[in-house]
């Protein structure tokens, strides 16, 4: 029993290869745009006022950002064939073309207009690493390999900037490093042969909380639920704009920050341990993700009582990226999940897709009242309300569904057995299919030769009328 439990935990926290493609996939991409990015803001500190550049960068930019993942969204729904490898390799190299003179040109307007066609193209690098965060990696690591990819690339940028990298040479090696990342990604996806047909159909979404009974046809009682599907996309892209522009309300990493000395790597390694927290705190449970990033909206109160008091600002810093890790984990895997649920893959870019407009927002309106914490607790307030309201509204339609219109897995499972006539041992085989498990692991688990479980498999695949595994949990969640 204890070898079972052990050989259960291990599978439940090893990553496969799908996982681990991803962990690249998501470590090279935001590595590459995080690089690039902090290339552009470190040359704008050079050319413009602080104000200017938070106008510029954290909301323009990304504005920008935003924009290039609707982009890709669009291309994922209208013509599946536009998100394949190739458009993911041209994205990086104009994201390289334009980080150049982003970065090299000393005319301010150049700069800038360079830097904004830049941060498009960064949005579109991450709208094609969120389709295959949802199609190609399981939903019970998805948290982690998401997490662990974003936190490895920050602590890299903070080993570079431990060897003087993005100091005085950053003009000339912050570009080197994008254009050395680029080729490790062209070199890579020909390899991640799951990458262009993992954008049609979306992948497993056993292993969190999240129920997908509102999506399609309810199977207990026949009735179509399209409206309920509807509800929960717009419910939760409006949660995610507000919980991100709350966040953003109450500290916004100001320029001028930078200015006066903070170390902008060192404070995101913080960033990097509420990330790896909570993408381990969402696999073990989406409820307890979720909550997680709702505490977290208490820290712009403190934020904002702390401003103007003798506090480290690198103290605030350290603090507001820490649980803007929470943040950043709920939204991306709220909507990856979404879309495996509903398997509508470009559904799984929204998230980000709505924090991104939330952060520019949030930070427009602080540019706007100008520091002035009385008017910003009172908008802050105001926000949070509407915001507990609808999170507490999409927590009920997504982890608390209501059991009465459901049928409960056991009776789905023992239906589904009795019409295709399914024998007790194809039964357990079945079990440990839809969870996932690969032949030997199955034989493992049941006690029997790798041979027998391919003669179930096969026999269950040949009743139900399945090529493979693949359709067969199609026609069982669809059952």
């Amino acid at each position: 029993m204890k070898t079972r439990n052990l050989q259960k935990l291990n599978h439940r926290y090893a990553l496969d290869a799908g996982d681990t493609g991803g962990f690249l996939v998501i470590f090279l991409c935001f590595l590459l745009t995080s690089a690039g990015y902090l290339g552009w803001l470190y040359h704008l500190i050079d050319l413009k006022p602080a104000a200017d550049v938070d106008l510029l960068t954290e909301v323009l930019g990304y504005l920008c950002q935003a924009a290039g993942m609707g982009v890709i969204a669009g291309c994922a729904y209208k013509k599946p064939e536009a998100a394949a490898r190739s458009g993911f390799l041209i994205s990086c190299l104009l994201f390289n073309v334009f980080l150049f003179p982003a970065v090299f040109l000393t005319n301010t307007t150049a700069v800038i207009l360079c830097g904004f066609i830049m941060n498009l193209f960064c949005g579109c690098i991450a709208g094609y690493y969120l389709l295959d965060l949802a199609s190609n990696v399981n939903a019970e690591k998805r948290a982690t390999v998401f997490s662990l990819g974003y936190g490895t690339a920050a602590l890299a940028m903070w080993l570079l900037s431990r060897v003087r990298v993005l100091s005085g040479m950053r003009a000339f090696l912050i570009p080197a490093l994008c254009v050395l990342t680029t080729a490790c990604i062209g070199i890579y996806l020909p390899r991640r042969k799951r990458l262009v047909s993992g954008f049609v159909s979306a992948g497993d979404s056993r292993g969190s909380d999240f129920t997908a009974v509102s999506f399609g046809e309810d199977p207990g009682s026949g009735e179509n639920t399209s409206g309920s599907a509807g509800t929960i996309v717009l419910t939760a892209c409006l949660t995610i704009l507000l919980l991100s522009m709350v966040k953003n309300l109450g500290f916004s990493f100001p320029a001028a920050d930078i200015i006066q000395g903070i170390s902008l790597e060192t404070t995101r390694m913080f960033y990097a341990a509420g990330l790896i927290i909570s993408g381990f705190v969402c696999d073990r449970s989406r409820k307890y993700g979720a909550l997680c990033c709702l505490i977290s909206l208490v820290i712009p109160f403190v934020m904002l009582t702390l401003s103007g008091e003798p506090v480290s600002a690198a103290a605030l810093w350290c603090l507001n990226y820490f649980t803007y890790g929470f943040v950043a984990v709920f939204r991306v895997i709220l909507f990856s999940d979404i879309a495996d649920a509903g398997r509508m893959l470009p559904l799984s870019v929204l998230g980000l897709f709505s924090g991104r407009i939330g952060d520019a927002l949030g930070t427009s309106v602080y540019l706007l009242c100008g520091g002035r914490r009385s008017i910003l607790i009172v908008i802050t307030a105001l926000l949070f309300m509407i915001t507990m309201f609808l999170f507490f509204h999409l927590y009920q339609l997504i982890y608390m569904p209501e059991q009465v219109s459901q049928k409960s897995e056991e009776e789905r499972f023992f239906a589904f057995a009795v019409r295709y006539d399914l024998s007790p041992r194809e039964q357990d085989v079945l079990q440990r299919i839809l969870q996932g498990d690969s032949n030997s692991e199955i034989a493992a688990e049941l006690f029997v030769a790798e041979s027998t479980v391919k003669y179930h498999v096969h026999n269950i695949l040949q009743k139900t009328g399945c090529r493979n595994r693949n359709e067969l949990m199609m026609i069982y969640r669809t059952s």
